[in-house]
């Protein structure tokens, strides 16, 4: 199988380039607008002088910045790397000097993190679709260019996506590190293939979906959000951070048909008669949680990984094609 995860993506912009493909800080924009700034960040992370893109750091939350930057990564064939903006510097720093990423794309926010010593571990090639222009950083230890909307090369409809193997990474997300250091778990475009293919087969969802992103790129089920959408011919609609816990409102006014959001959402929602009958007419599917899918299999294992009858305390093992590829190192 050979693909990339901005393909449906890539063919809805040409097919139906009118069409809404994302709603985020109170712009609109269609596929055929998205999928130019996505073409254009893609070709300038291809001319990189990196003789080979591999990993792209996307150092931004819930931006345009964030999606452009994320599907620009996948159009050219890398892998993103979400880091998150709130982190500390520390561990900011830890994850760039583990990964050694090709380029690193930033939003506003992002780009007030460039620290010498962010500059020092990180990437010299760095990205600010927000920016106008570009400009030079003044550490004369790091010799690092951030660059702007005008260092992006002009659109090309000629420029497609990069064909991809199954086994090839679409994404390096980092665990919290609440019981060690944090370790990047490396997902292919396979994992990822396959878990989509199991949603759709549990939800047929369609291009006048109008789908919640309430996660941020750091957390997994941000994936969901984002490619079920695109692949769909769908809307992706970013709900405000001052709206994430009592997002009434939101999914009124944007008439949502799918929400997806961690319980305690709705939990709090409930708590503050939020959840009358009728409330959200336009809503037709509500997601918060995941199980094994089919083509997976699951097992307690001992610690010589033996299977165990019913009722035996073990570990928990999987197996299937939505398994990670393991840990980065």
């Amino acid at each position: 199988m050979s693909t990339n995860l901005t393909l449906s993506f890539c063919n809805h912009a040409r097919s139906h380039s009118e069409r809404l493909a994302l709603s985020v800080s109170q712009r609109d924009f269609s596929y055929g607008e998205l999928a130019e700034i996505v073409e254009r960040i893609a070709a300038w992370l291809q001319s990189r002088p990196a003789s080979d893109l591999k990993l792209v750091g996307i150092l931004a939350s819930r931006s345009l910045a964030a999606y452009a930057g994320l599907l620009g990564t996948c159009w050219a064939g890398a892998a993103y790397v979400p880091l998150n903006p709130e982190w500390p510097e520390q561990r900011l720093l830890s994850i760039l000097r583990t990964t050694e990423l090709d380029a690193l794309v930033v939003d506003d926010r992002g780009l007030k993190l460039i620290s010498s010593q962010v500059l020092q571990a990180g990437p010299k090639h760095i990205l600010a679709p927000s920016l106008a222009e570009s400009f030079d950083l003044n550490d004369p230890l790091c010799n690092a260019r951030v660059a702007g909307l005008d260092a992006l090369p002009t659109a090309d409809s000629a420029h497609l996506p990069k064909v991809m193997g199954k086994d090839d990474l679409a994404y390096i997300m980092f665990t919290s590190g609440t019981t060690g250091s944090p370790k990047g778990v490396m997902v292919s475009t396979g994992n990822v293939a396959s878990f989509l293919s199991a949603m759709r087969d549990l939800y047929p969802f369609c291009s006048e979906d109008r789908i919640s992103q309430a996660y941020d790129l750091t957390f997994d089920p941000s994936v969901l959000d984002m490619f079920i959408t695109w692949s769909s011919g769908a809307s992706l609609h970013v709900v405000p951070a001052g709206q994430m816990m009592g997002p009434s409102r939101f999914i009124r006014e944007h008439q949502l048909t799918c929400w997806f959001s961690v319980p305690s959402t709705i939990a709090f929602m409930r708590n503050m008669k939020m959840l009358a009958p009728g409330a959200f007419p336009s809503v037709r599917y509500s997601i918060f949680c995941g199980q094994p899918f089919g083509k997976m299999d699951a097992a307690i294992v001992d610690s010589s990984l033996q299977f165990l009858p019913p009722g035996e305390k073990g570990e928990l093992a999987l197996c299937g094609e939505q398994v990670a590829k393991g840990y980065f190192t």
